[in-house]
């Protein structure tokens, strides 16, 4: 992986507690955007259950990042690149548009700022950022800009006025890039109902023609994309498209070049189909994706097809979690979500080599007492990204406020 890293040379001192210093020994057990875009490495045949390295050796030095906003200003999640560049955002509610500030994981000034409508998650890749914009009107874009916050692209994604009941989804491409997938009803050819999916490079462009997933007059009530450690692409919708029955799971694979690779095939069912659910793919280093349903961890899907299976326990006892690879791909973390009611304002990763083996954890605390948790980013280099509780931050209703981030660089690198 030909990642650019920037080495942080600062040291902290005073720190009231160790966990707030930086991430603690858990319990046992730049460049413009190109489209040469590094590759995942190979994984090796057999999984390697080896920890050795996974697990952060002490403290870590702590960057404090500290700006002052109005008092009608969120501070929202940020995010890093590979090339040492974080992007950290605020968010607007009376006009729902958020902005994020570029700048050097080590510090200094603003390197440029970028936005707009409701960007509430950006996807960071190697020298840039992208992110997904739905309109009001059901119009949607991909946005890509460059690692100072300079404007790449803009790339229309619906189908236009002759589409109608939309459905959206996003997800990263770790080799770089993005994965979109698109549902809707074409009024224009047979009024049947559409489930499509496009990849994009990091700098914007496609990398392939959109791709039909599947046709039906069934309409779908979900629709989710991911791409796995060999670069495969894997779209999860609902099983009624296929026949599969009320309740079912249709899933998919495709190549990087967005050639089928597998028919539908029938993962399982949902545990309560007539409801509203939220859907995220993540990859696994076997090339399965694991499927999660309202933050709980419900199928993993195979390379070919056949049913979906029970999630390891070592995934199935962490919910509302994020799956992300760390250590140069040797390892992964789960990530909490945040916003939850803790007696200690400290925030975990559970660590775990490719197999499973569990290899410990990392803390990131803001002091000893009781608090609700904000939200807490992995970037993609390994440096996280932990925004303060709104209630650690000066504020008044009439007067400016703070917002502030604790950022620990190349931390799970």
């Amino acid at each position: 992986m030909s990642h650019v890293f920037k080495k942080l040379g600062l040291a902290l001192a005073g720190c009231a507690v160790m966990s707030a210093c930086g991430p603690v020994d858990g319990e046992e057990g730049a460049k413009d955007v190109s489209e040469a875009e590094p590759m995942a490495t190979q994984q090796s045949e057999l999984l390697s259950g080896d920890c050795t390295g996974i697990r952060p050796n002490g403290p870590g030095p702590r960057i404090v990042n500290k700006i002052t906003v109005g008092p009608d200003v969120d501070c929202v999640s940020g995010t890093s690149d590979s090339a040492g560049h974080m992007a950290l955002g605020t968010f607007v509610p009376f006009s729902d548009v958020a902005t994020y500030r570029v700048q050097e994981e080590t510090g200094g000034p603003t390197l440029g700022t970028f936005g707009g409508y409701q960007l509430f998650d950006i996807l960071p890749s190697f020298t840039s950022f992208q992110a997904f914009q739905h309109y009001p009107d059901n119009t949607a874009y991909l946005l890509t800009w460059n690692h100072n916050g300079s404007p790449v692209s803009t790339t229309r994604l619906d189908q236009g006025s002759l589409d109608s009941s939309r459905m959206f989804d996003m997800e990263s491409d770790y080799g770089g890039g993005v994965v979109f997938a698109y549902g809707s009803r074409d009024n224009f050819h047979n009024h049947f109902y559409v489930v499509t999916m496009q990849r994009f490079f990091q700098g914007g462009a496609p990398r392939h023609d959109r791709v039909i997933v599947a046709a039906s007059p069934n309409q779908p009530t979900f629709i989710v994309a991911g791409v796995n450690w060999t670069r495969h692409a894997l779209v999860v919708y609902d099983g009624m498209m296929e026949g599969f029955g009320y309740g079912h799971i249709a899933a998919a694979w495709f190549n990087s070049d967005g050639v089928r690779l597998t028919s539908a095939f029938d993962i399982g069912m949902l545990a309560n189909p007539g409801a509203s659910h939220s859907f995220r793919l993540f990859p696994l280093y076997d090339g399965q994706m694991v499927l999660r349903v309202d933050g709980n961890w419900t199928y993993v899907i195979p390379t070919s097809p056949g049913p979906g299976t029970a999630p390891p326990a070592w995934l199935a006892s962490h919910p509302n979690t994020d799956l992300h690879f760390i250590r140069n791909y040797r390892g992964y973390a789960l990530a909490p979500h945040g916003f939850e009611s803790v007696p200690a304002c400290y925030q975990r990763f559970y660590l775990y080599a490719q197999n499973g083996n569990y290899c410990g954890s990392a803390t990131f605390g803001v002091d000893s007492d009781p608090c609700v948790t904000n939200s807490i980013a992995l970037g993609k280099d390994g440096t996280v990204i932990q925004t303060l509780p709104t209630s650690r931050e000066t504020c008044s209703s009439f007067g400016p406020c703070t917002c502030t981030r604790y950022i620990y660089q190349n931390v799970l690198q």
